[in-house]
């Protein structure tokens, strides 16, 4: 799925605000930081947000920041992923629940788009683990993701 939909300013402010309380709440309980590098903790909860909101905005479901709720869906049922690299990978980690639909965003600042999806059982692959990421984890490459059309979004992730 492709979109040429950007956030809107009033968004991006709100995205702001909710990567800024998640970065306050991860040092508050001293959580450390999973995201690629090189950016910073501040950089990556705030991107990550608004990453969540964009895919909430594409696929047309309600985005509530989830604070405070690691392990709640990031919009609707999916997890989404993010990275400002347009050749970025989906970061998976072990802990992750294998049946969770996990989406991949491309872009910053506002401007996005979705890269592809799949289910992290199909992501946790041996070839895909990388030692010498800041937190190992299994960093899927774009062309193992599956597209992501309205058609399966219906299909697939509506009837839940």
């Amino acid at each position: 799925m492709t979109s040429d939909m950007k956030l809107t300013w009033p968004e991006l402010l709100l995205g702001a605000m909710v990567g800024s309380m998640r970065e306050v709440s991860a040092i508050s309980n001293n959580r450390p930081d999973k995201g690629e590098m090189p950016r910073c903790p501040w950089e990556g909860h705030i991107e990550g947000a608004l990453a969540e909101m964009f895919v909430a905005k594409t696929l047309g479901v309600y985005w509530s920041g989830n604070l405070g709720d690691l392990q709640a869906a990031d919009a609707s049922v999916l997890q989404v992923r993010s990275t400002k690299y347009p050749t970025g990978r989906l970061m998976l980690h072990p802990e992750d629940k294998d049946d969770d639909w996990f989406v991949l965003v491309i872009g910053d600042k506002g401007a996005y788009r979705i890269a592809g999806c799949l289910k992290a059982k199909d992501g946790k692959r041996a070839e895909y683990w990388d030692e010498t990421l800041p937190a190992p984890c299994y960093a899927v490459p774009q062309a193992a993701m599956m597209a992501m059309p309205a058609s399966w979004w219906r299909a697939t992730v509506m009837d839940f």
